[in-house]
């Protein structure tokens, strides 16, 4: 008979063994992911759909092969005639996701905006105006706060005026914004090239995604001449980033990796 000691010792080693048996799930361990203790990884895509006039299928399955789970969308519109469709929640539902909407130009058959659509938690939600010159047509702003694996940041879109008081909006988005304390993500269609004023009063306080990850010269309109859509971010790390194919609308989307520390949660 083995002294009581031994015994014990037997015993608790027979344990560990059935533990990490064959087909066994192993105790979660902070290096396994079983805690949440390390950053979390997202992918986000900018992307004006142009009013779905290429079809919303075809927008659907463009985001469904970036595998983004945060979609920053221009041009988004909302048919309020009858029968009429509510794209982004078409969109949202067709990829199982969630959706917020910023209706900025309204029509006698609906209105036009932008909109946020996400595998992740949302919670509040914030719409600015931007400065709208003489003749042209509203521009705004909105902000929705995300949660991830524990980790919360804020995701902003925007789409700014092709001529009159572009800068003027540019620089109303980089004060409204401001200096970032958290995680921060912008998506725009700023209709113009990269060093251009508009971008450099958004990188006032944020950094062009493109840029952050030494990508190479690249266009997104539909011309293929210049880089007018943007991702730009603060208090993160971009790992990667890439355009989609121009297919489904008359911009490329912008496909970024970002990495959040959980020292930089909102």
């Amino acid at each position: 008979m083995l002294p009581k000691t031994a015994a014990v010792l037997v015993t608790a080693l027979l344990a560990a063994l059935l533990t990490l048996s064959p087909g066994a799930t192993p105790p979660a361990t902070a290096a396994g992911g079983g805690e949440r203790t390390g950053p979390v990884t997202v992918r986000v895509l900018q992307f004006n759909i142009r009013f779905g006039s290429f079809g919303l299928e075809g927008v659907a399955r463009s985001i469904e092969r970036t595998g983004a789970d945060v979609v920053l969308l221009n041009e988004v519109d909302v048919q309020t005639r009858p029968g009429g469709l509510h794209q982004a929640r078409w969109l949202a539902r067709r990829l199982g996701m969630d959706f917020r909407y910023d209706a900025n130009i309204r029509f006698r058959w609906g209105v036009r905006g932008n909109a946020v659509l996400t595998r992740h938690r949302i919670g509040e939600v914030e719409r600015f105006d931007l400065h709208v010159p003489r003749g042209t047509r509203p521009r705004g702003l909105m902000r929705v706060r995300l949660t991830t694996g524990g980790v919360g940041f804020d995701a902003w879109v925007s789409h700014l005026n092709a001529g009159a008081g572009k800068l003027r909006q540019a620089r109303g988005v980089s004060e409204r914004i401001g200096d970032p304390t958290c995680a921060t993500v912008l998506g725009v269609d700023l209709n113009g090239q990269p060093g251009s004023p508009f971008d450099r009063a958004v990188r006032t306080h944020l950094e062009d995604v493109w840029r952050e990850t030494d990508q190479p010269r690249a266009a997104t309109n539909f011309r293929q001449t210049m880089r007018i859509d943007y991702l730009y971010t603060d208090e993160l790390t971009p790992r990667d980033a890439w355009l989609t194919p121009l297919r489904h609308s008359d911009h490329r989307g912008v496909v970024g990796v970002l990495r959040i520390p959980r020292t930089q949660s909102c």
